[in-house]
């Protein structure tokens, strides 16, 4: 149910800030001294590119992976209409007995919205069905007690991610860190403008 829309892009790092600004900087060293400024920054402008290019984009830049609910999470939403299949084990909503493992928290939230849902919980979702519910749930707890839930679920979180996510202390500082490598940049192109207007003057 739940919609794959395309990322949407990211805005550039100041670590493609810095590159592309060595760059120029570059450009008008070459302009200015023949190329010899431009052999000399060489090293530096390798150098940004290679931290460029292997430099991780900060955690607001990351893109959040689905995580599914567990079966013990998503029957909170028994009341809803979800069981869990005592023969196949998966997770299904009453409304169409399809399977619903592989939603997380919004995946669910979005499918209560549709009308079919809507339909089920105003004409089915009766006192019966709720007993009904209510005893799948009961009987999948008994069978499936809830033992070490959170550091399972912190597991399967990094898991998921795939690398570690740094710290705030740890983003602050390389977030410093390209941030002096931006004002240096900034400072060379300064400096080599100022020394092509003294040669044109």
């Amino acid at each position: 149910d739940a919609a794959h829309l395309p990322p949407a892009p990211h805005a550039p790092t100041v670590a493609a800030i810095a590159a592309r600004d060595y760059h120029r900087a570059a450009a008008a060293a070459h302009h200015v001294g023949g190329g010899e400024a431009a052999v000399a920054a060489e090293p530096a402008m390798k150098a940004v590119d290679q931290e460029a290019a292997t430099a991780k984009p900060s955690k607001k830049h990351l893109r959040v992976k689905k995580l599914c609910l567990t079966e013990h999470e998503a029957l909170t939403y028994a009341n809803r209409g979800i069981y869990v299949d005592i023969e196949t084990g998966q997770l299904r909503c009453s409304c169409n007995h399809k399977p619903c493992d592989k939603w997380d928290a919004y995946g669910y939230t979005r499918h209560f919205s549709f009308k079919c849902h809507k339909k089920y919980e105003a004409n089915r979702l009766d006192e019966k069905e709720m007993l009904r519910l209510r005893e799948a749930k009961r009987t999948y707890l008994r069978m499936n007690p809830r033992v070490g839930e959170s550091s399972i679920r912190t597991k399967r979180k990094k898991t998921a991610e795939g690398e570690k996510l740094l710290s705030v202390d740890e983003l602050r500082v390389q977030e410093r860190h390209w941030m002096d490598m931006w004002k240096d940049a900034k400072n060379m192109l300064r400096q080599l403008r100022r020394g092509v207007k003294e040669e044109a003057g």
